[in-house]
């Protein structure tokens, strides 16, 4: 499992699993099915399962690791604190956010009486819990709290590192959801500068702190520069990931937004180059969220009912959408003259159902 966990650092999840599956039958052949090293391969399987949106795989084989880490070390060791995180985040990916809490507040109790509060271990469990309260704005105090709480930590063991680059941007993002969009400019570059030189420009981490500063420029009304970065933070995950993952979906939609925006400014009635660039962006979403997370994810929910408005206003609203898996041609199944507009629908992370939650 060596050659796939240096995959997995870089990015490569793919050819990580690979390796990790050849690595999995040559440990249970010679180990057995029920040895410590197998618990720690359906780990680090299951943590790519998740990484590529294949929750149902992932939650499988974390449920696995959990039964034998239980077994083998018992339910108070940190590395199965590690895997009922693992699992928490399985179940926030799928918005399942009472469930993941219960996990996540378990792990972290572990992680603080066996470790203390001055672990890097304990600094994820108090990163994870911040994106979680981030998600919802009555707990907005305790998203900042632990955010606080797990940079402070990563700044005093690693220093500037990918941890510290996403606590800087988990800080970055709770300041634009309460409108402080300057300060959140600020911590997002740094973030992206940090997590840029640890794990190269490329990296899909990376994707996800330009998608956020993405964000903040289309909220403050600079359009050309937040479609460039959702454009590069969709690159980035078409290359580290397949077409047909959810967070490919986040940009697909972000830059529908800006299309959408644009069409509105000019005040047009019926359908416009802005409108058509919107749909096929919208499209691409629905198909990627209804597929990947089904049609009651609260991400599909607010890509769908914006893809309704569009159809609405092309004076469209009979024709029957069709949400299948992205058709071949062109390219990632979009017309070739527009797949440069695809490279930008990645970054979505439930944004528009954010932004309206904050500014109730």
């Amino acid at each position: 499992g060596r050659l796939g966990l240096v995959h997995m650092k870089q990015g490569k999840y793919e050819q990580a699993l690979e390796h990790y599956h050849r690595a999995l039958l040559l440990q249970e052949a010679a180990l057995g099915e029920h040895h410590l090293e197998v618990a720690y391969l359906l780990k680090d399987m299951a943590y790519l399962y998740a990484t590529l949106a294949r929750y149902a795989d992932a939650e499988g084989l974390y449920v696995r690791a959990l039964s034998l880490l239980e077994g083998i070390l018992g339910g108070e060791h940190p590395d199965v604190a590690m895997v009922r995180s693992g699992i928490a985040w399985v179940f926030f990916r799928q918005a399942k956010y009472q469930a993941a809490e219960k996990l996540y507040r378990d792990s972290l109790r572990v992680r603080e009486k066996v470790l203390g509060t001055l672990s890097l271990d304990t600094a994820r469990s108090y990163h994870e819990l911040a994106e979680l309260y981030a998600k919802n704005m009555s707990k907005y105090e305790e998203a900042l709290m632990y955010t606080y709480r797990a940079l402070e930590v990563r700044k005093k063991i690693v220093g500037r590192s990918p941890e510290l680059a996403r606590s800087l941007s988990q800080l970055a993002w709770l300041h634009f959801l309460q409108g402080d969009h300057e300060v959140s400019e600020v911590l997002q570059r740094q973030s992206i500068q940090m997590m840029s030189e640890a794990l190269g420009p490329k990296h899909s981490k990376v994707a996800q702190c330009l998608h956020r500063l993405a964000v903040t420029y289309q909220r403050i009304g600079r359009p050309e520069e937040a479609e460039d970065l959702f454009q590069q933070s969709l690159v980035i995950r078409l290359g580290a990931f397949s077409a047909t993952h959810p967070d490919c979906a986040q940009d697909y939609h972000s830059l529908a937004e800006l299309a959408l925006a644009a069409h509105k400014a000019r005040n047009i009635s019926g359908p416009s180059p802005d409108l058509d660039k919107s749909r096929e962006y919208l499209i691409q979403a629905s198909r990627i969220l209804t597929e990947r997370l089904g049609v009651s994810h609260p991400d599909a929910i607010v890509v769908n009912e914006l893809h309704a408005e569009v159809r609405r206003m092309m004076a469209d609203e009979d024709s029957e959408v069709d949400y299948s898996p992205p058709r071949s041609g062109g390219v990632f199944g979009m017309p070739k003259s527009n797949w440069l507009y695809a490279l930008s629908f990645a970054g979505f992370v439930g944004v528009s159902m954010i932004v309206k939650m904050a500014h109730k």
